[in-house]
């Protein structure tokens, strides 16, 4: 393998988090919260069927919503 496609598995620039949760008893709501917390440099994409925001970041239903 080489460095481009092990800096993309290891070191991503952006993560979807299918599955978060506001419900702070829910993995998805603490993957979300550690990836916060541990100040992870890229972008964050909650994906969540209700929308809205968790954590202060905006939620995609879906994951064809994202941007990027």
């Amino acid at each position: 393998m080489n460095k481009e496609v092990l800096d993309s598995l290891f070191r991503p620039q952006k993560v979807a988090v299918v599955g978060a949760s506001t419900n702070s008893t829910k993995i998805g709501y603490k993957v979300l919260e550690n990836l916060i917390e541990w100040k992870y440099g890229g972008k964050i994409y909650p994906i969540n069927p209700k929308g809205g925001e968790i954590l202060g970041l905006k939620a995609y239903a879906d994951i064809k919503d994202v941007p990027d």
